[in-house]
């Protein structure tokens, strides 16, 4: 179908990293497939979200989300849903145990950084990067990868080539002494924990 806009407006979903940090999706094509799979629009590494959890998709007139048959369902408002229904500016959406809030913005409202919205950015260097000795480039790479982003997702939203963030996300896995993302999202949060 096309962008899901409205005038001089965008639909957003707006979740927190697990450090703390502001994660915000544009709501970018229709349908929007949330779920574990690399190819879904949002994809989420947790054991909790099915491979094809929910779908947000617009109407003629109004945004709508629908779940796919995930095994933990989809929940809007606290209430989990049947069958597809209307989402309004400021509703909750629980993926599983996964929470975010449907806005609707300008989207001259949020920074753009290549290719993730954040509300507001770090305001300091995060130790975790100081202490593992990651380039600038490793940094944004890192984050894609906590955020749940396939090499091949990081590589066309940074415009580098598949083998390129390969190198890198090895490059990450090396310094931080892992050998898979679940690995690095244990030892980011741990090092976060200890902080």
């Amino acid at each position: 179908m096309g962008k899901i806009t409205g005038i001089n407006k965008t639909w957003y979903l707006e979740g927190t990293l697990q450090d703390g940090r502001p994660w915000v999706i544009p709501i970018n094509k229709s349908p929007f497939i949330i779920g574990r799979r690399d190819d879904c629009s949002l994809s989420i590494l947790s054991k909790n979200i099915s491979r094809r959890h929910a779908e947000i998709f617009m109407t003629s007139t109004y945004l709508m989300i629908q779940d796919l048959r995930s095994t933990n369902g989809t929940f809007v408002n606290e209430s989990r849903i049947k069958t597809a229904i209307k989402l309004n500016d400021g509703d909750t959406i629980h993926f599983a145990d996964m929470k975010f809030r449907i806005l609707l913005k300008d989207s001259n409202d949020l920074l753009i950084q290549s290719g993730t919205f954040f509300l507001d950015r770090p305001k300091k260097s995060d130790d975790f990067i100081t202490h593992f000795d990651i380039t600038k480039r490793e940094e944004e790479i890192l984050y894609y990868l906590l955020e749940g982003k396939s090499t091949k997702k990081i590589a066309d939203t940074l415009f580098i080539s598949e083998g390129t963030a390969k190198n890198h996300v090895l490059n990450i896995f090396k310094k931080v002494n892992v050998h898979s993302r679940f690995e690095l999202l244990a030892v980011y949060n741990n090092f976060k924990i200890k902080k």
